[in-house]
């Protein structure tokens, strides 16, 4: 056999029908993987928004009723959860009423990107759950509004800030 010719029919069609299902395998499973990957997310992101609901309705009985060592001691019981970065208890003005790190309660242990959530939660008046931009990390916010009992609450007063890590096992 010649360098220039082909191999035999019963080498070569065996050999391109092996690299083609090989090729057609590796698409499939990268397609599946991403498909996969994607509803971890979703999952895990309904996961904390019903929790940051139910922790956020938590926090303003608590503080409708004057019980903000019950609020802090909710927010910082997060900070045991193996997939909470920290948590944020928001007030009014900014300041962190309660954290889950005790280095971020005077507001200068808070990351870069934490401090753009946190005005983002104050302005906007919804609960909201969102991947950052690297896919690693998901923010959830909910708002909040408490007041003293048997008057009209503030519509925004404050709210709560949770950031995840996706990456943890």
């Amino acid at each position: 056999m010649r360098w220039n010719q082909w191999p035999p029919a019963r080498i070569s069609i065996p050999i391109v029908l092996l690299a083609f299902s090989l090729a057609i395998s590796a698409i499939v499973w990268w397609v599946d993987a991403r498909t996969v990957v994607s509803q971890l997310q979703d999952d895990f992101q309904h996961r904390i928004r019903v929790r940051i609901h139910d922790l956020g309705a938590n926090i303003e009985y608590a503080m409708d009723h004057g019980d903000q060592a019950y609020a802090r001691d909710m927010v910082s019981r997060l900070g045991t959860d193996p997939f909470v970065d920290y948590a944020l208890l928001i007030g009014r003005d900014g300041h962190v009423v309660a954290a889950t790190r005790q280095a971020m309660m005077d507001g200068k242990g808070i990351p870069a990107e934490a401090l753009r959530m946190r005005d983002l939660t104050l302005r906007e008046n919804t609960l909201d759950v969102r991947l950052a931009d690297q896919g690693r990390i998901i923010w959830a916010h909910v708002p909040l509004r408490w007041g003293a009992r048997g008057r009209m609450r503030n519509p925004r007063v404050g709210g709560v800030l949770v950031a995840s890590d996706t990456d943890r096992p």
